[in-house]
C-alpha cells in the first residue's frame, strides 16, 4: 500500500460513522491500507494500540487519525501535496 492509516477504535459506531464513512467517500488513486486497533475494553494505551498499528502496517507513510475525525473530500490531495514538498 501507498498509505497506511491507523485508528484506535473504542466506539466502533462513532468509528464507522465517522471515519470509516468518509474514507470510504475518498477516491485517491492510491493503495490506502486501513488499520483499526480494537480498544473498546481499554485493554491498550493510546501509545500501544499506536505502536501495534505501526507493527501491522505494510506501508512506510502512515498516517494516524482519531476514530470521531471526518476527512473532507480534499483531504487527500492537500496531504500528499505536502508531503511531495518535505
Amino acid at each position: 500500500p501507498d498509505f497506511s492509516i491507523i485508528t484506535v477504535v473504542s466506539r466502533p459506531e462513532v468509528y464507522e460513522s465517522c471515519l470509516l464513512k468518509s474514507l470510504s467517500a475518498t477516491r485517491t488513486g492510491h493503495d490506502i491500507e486501513i488499520i483499526p486497533i480494537l480498544n473498546e475494553k481499554n485493554r491498550y494505551s493510546a501509545s500501544n494500540a499506536l505502536n501495534i498499528g505501526i507493527d501491522v502496517a505494510r506501508s512506510d507513510t502512515l498516517i494516524f487519525a482519531h476514530q470521531d475525525v471526518r476527512l473532507l473530500g480534499c483531504w487527500f490531495d492537500t496531504l500528499t501535496a505536502l508531503v511531495a514538498k518535505a
